[in-house]
């Protein structure tokens, strides 16, 4: 359905027959503004976006990072369960039909000349969103000053995957954290990127300091933290652990290196109050 009225899906929806063979429901770009409406009453009925927004012809970045992005994270916010890319491949200059004259975006471009194909912004950007997320992955709500710019999701193998997006013009610290174990990492400028949690059967929502992923001789994990030190568990005694704190924007504060299972952060006057992670990492064993 190309169409943003509501009334234009629901008596189908709701009619005793035609209810009984609707598997699925599809939507073209204008189709969009209803999405939302239609998964609040239909929950159990797969919703497919079947066509982004064309673009020009053009395939700029900034048209992956302004437009598809946002786009497909609007759709699967939104109940969708996939979305396209309406066209796959066109040539050079974009042209996506011979009886009309609308040069159109497509994830690759080729040029029948030169006999070459390129891999366009699109492409890399729809990339992020089916590379690592596979199929029956489930979508996870998340809190933040990142949540507006990410899509994260759960797979059927229990590994957790986000989707972010840095569209500012200079690059971006960010930390992402699943219960006791988080990623940091800085993104450049105007970019795209995965990461995974691989294991997500220690993760707990309320607890941030039980089951460090451990093994013989390293121990790594990270604890939340709202006080001016943390006590580590009994199995960081006697080793070497270096604490790096970051502030919940993923901004590193301050390293510390020490043996000692409590750690104090109050010295070298890190008073600012919030919430605090700590990524703790044992060099060596005892």
């Amino acid at each position: 359905m190309n169409l943003n009225d509501t009334n234009m899906y629901i008596p189908m929806l709701r009619d005793p027959y035609t209810s009984s063979i609707i598997k699925a429901c599809c939507f073209q770009y204008q189709g969009k503004d209803v999405i939302a409406a239609i998964h609040q009453k239909f929950p159990n009925l797969d919703l497919w976006a079947t066509e982004l927004v064309c673009g020009g012809g053009d395939n700029t970045w900034d048209y992956a990072m302004s437009t598809t992005f946002p786009d497909v994270k609007y759709y699967i916010d939104n109940g969708a369960v996939g979305a396209f890319q309406w066209n796959l491949i066109l040539e050079k200059n974009g042209r996506a039909g011979y009886t009309w004259n609308w040069t159109q975006n497509s994830m690759i471009t080729m040029d029948t000349v030169a006999k070459t194909i390129t891999f366009t912004s699109q492409y890399y950007c729809l990339k992020h969103f089916s590379y690592y997320m596979r199929p029956g992955s489930k979508l996870l709500k998340t809190t933040g000053s990142f949540a507006a710019s990410q899509l994260t999701v759960k797979n059927p193998d229990g590994s957790i995957v986000t989707v972010a997006r840095n569209n500012s013009n200079s690059a971006r610290q960010v930390a992402i954290r699943l219960g006791n174990q988080m990623i940091t990492a800085q993104m450049p400028a105007l970019s795209f990127a995965s990461f995974v949690f691989y294991d997500s059967s220690t993760t707990s929502t309320n607890n941030y300091v039980k089951s460090p992923v451990s093994g013989p001789n390293f121990i790594n994990s990270c604890f939340k933290i709202t006080e001016k030190r943390l006590v580590l568990p009994e199995i960081y005694k006697e080793r070497i652990n270096e604490c790096t704190l970051f502030n919940s924007n993923g901004e590193l504060v301050r390293k510390i290196i020490t043996k000692n299972r409590i750690i104090d952060f109050s010295e070298k006057n890190h008073n600012a109050r919030g919430i605090y992670f700590v990524r703790v990492r044992s060099l060596l064993s005892k």
